[in-house]
């Protein structure tokens, strides 16, 4: 099952804060819990250089329909399709 990354980027001066990352995983989890089971996604907060990024990977199948839950929720939030951003960090860098 081929996957695509999404970048979720929210304007620093929305209203609802930090919270709006919970209430996306909340959006998720009762978009996908009971769904395909063998799905595997991902949404995964990173920092890079000095930014912290948040990154969602999804099944291809359900790419459409998750970014369509997201837009519906929040309105200022922005959504890039992007590489696997991994493969741009050198394993030096990557720590857990």
């Amino acid at each position: 099952m081929s996957h695509i990354f999404f970048e979720i980027l929210v304007d620093r001066s929305n209203e609802k804060g930090a919270i709006v990352f919970h209430e996306i995983l909340t959006v998720l989890h009762r978009a996908f819990s009971y769904k395909d089971t063998q799905a595997n996604f991902s949404f995964e907060i990173v920092k890079i250089g000095n930014r912290i990024r948040f990154f969602l990977r999804t099944p291809e199948k359900y790419a459409q329909f998750l970014t369509g839950q997201i837009y519906a929720h929040f309105h200022n939030i922005e959504i890039l399709t992007v590489g696997d951003y991994l493969k741009n960090i050198p394993s030096s860098k990557l720590s857990v």
